[in-house]
């Protein structure tokens, strides 16, 4: 068979004989069907953020895309639920995933971080993977384990025995909310910006219609937990460590309100976003479409309320506004709040 489907053999008498000679009788059974199983068994989603900043997960979820092998116990080689099947570990010295492969075992290089259990819901499909404790800062790799592996009813094993790859880092918690606008009156000299800090060119377009507003985004690194923003000019910047644009969780893409050259920054008018107002996203040869939901001035330290965490896919634009003449510096952040509404 070429796909998924059901073979029912009915077997007439006297069409076979045994080695003596011996016909067979008729089929009487009701045992005559056999099932083939073509699909392969996969990982339709991982519920762990690609990002964390500060405080790191003390666990996963994981959804297969059909009913795998549970056995009564947790030691089976191809559970589910034996922990032996997940590989986490934080890259070594080089910061680079030696490790290749769970069949291979782990790399010295690297430091296996142990998964305390994991529990699986056959109703669900769905796997419950817990660490012991918090993942502190660092860079890290999970494997899921098809090369060992996880099988499915028919012991298949996952990812026809390939094991899936997730990268996953944990950051520094921000110290500050960066600085999104110059000095007012005044032309300000940058000065040349540190490989450290080289933006990232992801390659995706924000585009707000009712501003005027379309500029590339731009990947600003977090350094030393805080991000410099000073290069920006016209673009957005889209601040890592929160959620990758156009995934879930809450994304955070600030701007200048008023830039280096004594003129007003790419994000001078987002006070005048709306309840409703719509904004796009063009990344991946589609466009993500928002709405914006709130817009509100916060302190300069309400740091949480800018990365708060969110389960869906959420954007927040963040600039400065109320500059001070006698500190030369922004007294308060703009926040604009916007959750997806489509994509196309």
């Amino acid at each position: 068979m070429s796909a998924t489907g059901t073979v029912t053999l009915t077997l007439a008498e006297g069409k076979v004989h045994d080695t003596l000679g011996n016909p067979n009788t008729a089929s009487l059974s009701a045992d005559n069907e056999v099932t083939y199983d073509v699909d392969k068994l996969d990982v339709t989603t991982l519920d762990l953020d690609v990002k964390y900043t500060g405080k790191g997960p003390n666990g996963f979820a994981v959804i297969f895309n059909k009913p795998v092998f549970d056995p009564e116990g947790n030691t089976e080689t191809d559970d589910v639920t034996n922990t032996a099947n997940y590989l986490l570990f934080e890259k070594g010295s080089n910061h680079a995933a030696d490790t290749l492969a769970c069949k291979t075992g782990l790399v010295t290089d690297d430091r296996k971080i142990s998964i305390s259990s994991v529990t699986y819901d056959p109703a669900t499909r769905q796997a419950e993977v817990s660490l012991f404790t918090e993942l502190p800062v660092g860079s890290y790799r999970l494997l899921i384990c098809g090369s060992t592996s996880i099988v499915d009813l028919a012991g298949s094993p996952l990812n026809n025995g390939v094991d899936y790859a997730f990268d996953l880092e944990v950051t520094k918690a921000p110290s500050a909310l960066p600085q999104t606008g110059f000095p007012w009156g005044k032309v300000t000299l940058l000065p040349e910006q540190p490989a450290a800090q080289a933006y990232t060119s992801p390659g995706l377009t924000l585009d707000i219609p009712t501003l005027g507003i379309k500029t590339d985004i731009l990947g600003v690194p977090q350094t030393n937990a805080n991000w410099d923003v000073s290069w920006l000019n016209q673009s957005a910047g889209w601040l890592e460590g929160s959620a990758y644009p156009t995934w879930a969780g809450n994304t955070v893409i600030t701007g200048h309100v008023w830039d280096a050259d004594n003129t007003p920054g790419i994000f001078a008018d987002l006070k005048t976003l709306r309840y409703g107002d719509q904004f796009h996203i063009h990344a991946f040869g589609q466009t993500y479409t928002y709405e914006v939901r709130e817009n509100r001035l916060i302190g300069t330290g309400k740091i949480s309320q800018v990365f708060q965490h969110e389960e869906k896919d959420w954007v927040t634009l963040l600039t400065c506004e109320f500059y001070n003449p006698f500190t030369e510096d922004y007294l308060l952040r703009r926040i604009v709040r916007a959750v997806l509404v489509s994509v196309k």
